[in-house]
């Protein structure tokens, strides 16, 4: 579960990877929480696709390749 925010989105899904919510609902919080203790084997799969995508796609040499991307055209 994490805190819904423009950039962590742009890299995990949500309900696929993590669990967004809201930081200023303590209910939305508490519902996210127990849909993560109702169902820990998705809560497990969820954790597993989200480490698989950071481990294959956001390694240094595709950052480094993607920066040099952007300081050629500057």
């Amino acid at each position: 579960m994490a805190t819904k925010t423009p950039v962590l989105s742009e890299y995990l899904q949500d309900k696929k990877h993590v669990r967004y919510t809201t930081s200023t609902s303590i209910d939305a919080m508490a519902d996210e929480i127990q849909s993560i203790l109702d169902d820990p084997f998705e809560a497990e799969e969820m954790a597993l696709r989200a480490s698989i995508k950071v481990r294959t796609k956001f390694k240094m040499q595709q950052f480094t390749r993607m920066l040099e991307k952007v300081i050629t055209r500057i």
